[in-house]
């Protein structure tokens, strides 16, 4: 086999296994490999007789360099992230008792939903280990909270209107267009669309009152149609969205309360998509229930 040729054969395969690698979720490798295939391809094959192994070895390298770039930014589905979990963190219960097996479907469904790459191991009865990439170990403070028993709730004006931790929230609405969906879409001035979405909480008597107490001593924004304070919402201590209320909602001892929120895009489609993962991500955590004990985690 002459120099040129073995060049060819190099280039080639350092894009296939560059592939593999990003298969693998090697992505350091696969841009390192991606950068030499395209190298060999086009610095020393210039001149090859051989043009269409170089042709289909400088877009493979190309093909895999730019998925690698693209798929470098943390995309969680499910347990499974195209990212590297090279960090990990042991958890354990506060009081040294047994791990809740419900506990931890809690604790990974919350992790899912605030966008951490990770990945839990069951090491043993009393000790899971959490794989996770550099962005969530760098956020270590963040994860503490997520693993606390304290769970969902909503603040507003300082105080807690209602949580799931209690008795609070009777029901939320899903799947039901008389009380959840996109209500409309349209473009801003930024050439942006924006899509908003409603749905309804259904909360108990007491929440009710709580929230009509709270929200009777509030004003009205400058626009007459929300209050002027936001709701704010949390799991744990860690703040993740902030909501609208309406004006009609103040003082009112009502148990039904209609969440609003909004997912924009550069096009009307992509609008309306993230404003349906935002509308569902949002159900889905008020209806998380909250963990049976405090959890620590630890450097392993």
């Amino acid at each position: 086999m002459d120099k040129k040729r073995f060049l060819i054969f190099l280039a080639l395969f350092c894009s296939i296994v560059s592939a593999l690698s990003l298969f693998l979720s090697l992505f350091r490798i696969s841009i390192v490999l991606s950068l030499i295939g395209i190298i060999f391809s086009v610095s020393y094959l210039r001149k090859s007789g051989d043009e269409m192994i170089k042709i289909i070895s400088l877009i493979v390298g190309l093909s895999v360099l730019i998925l690698a770039a693209f798929s470098n930014n943390p995309l969680s589905l499910g347990n499974k992230c195209f990212n590297d979990l090279d960090y990990k963190l042991s958890l354990s219960a506060i009081d040294n008792s047994l791990i809740d097996n419900s506990d931890l479907q809690i604790i990974k469904e919350k992790f899912e939903l605030l966008g951490y790459c990770f990945n839990i191991d069951e090491k043993d009865s009393k000790l899971a280990i959490l794989n996770i990439d550099e962005q969530g170990y760098n956020n270590r403070s963040a994860l503490e909270e997520v693993v606390k028993k304290e769970g969902f709730k909503a603040v507003l004006a300082d105080k807690v209107v209602f949580s799931n931790g209690g008795s609070d929230i009777a029901d939320v609405c899903r799947n039901d267009a008389t009380c959840s969906g996109i209500v409309q879409c349209s473009q801003i001035e930024t050439k942006e669309y924006t899509c908003e979405f409603r749905f309804t909480i259904y909360l108990t008597e007491s929440a009710a009152q709580r929230s009509a107490d709270i929200t009777s001593n509030l004003s009205l924004d400058e626009t007459g149609k929300y209050l002027s304070d936001k709701l704010y919402l949390y799991i744990g201590n860690k703040e993740f969205d902030s909501l609208l209320i309406g004006s009609g909602l103040k003082g009112q001892a009502t148990t039904q309360i209609s969440i609003q929120g909004i997912g924009t895009g550069n096009t009307e489609n992509e609008a309306l998509q993230n404003a349906r993962d935002s509308m569902k991500r949002l159900q889905t955590i008020i209806l998380l229930d909250s963990l049976s004990k405090d959890y620590a985690l630890d450097s392993y």
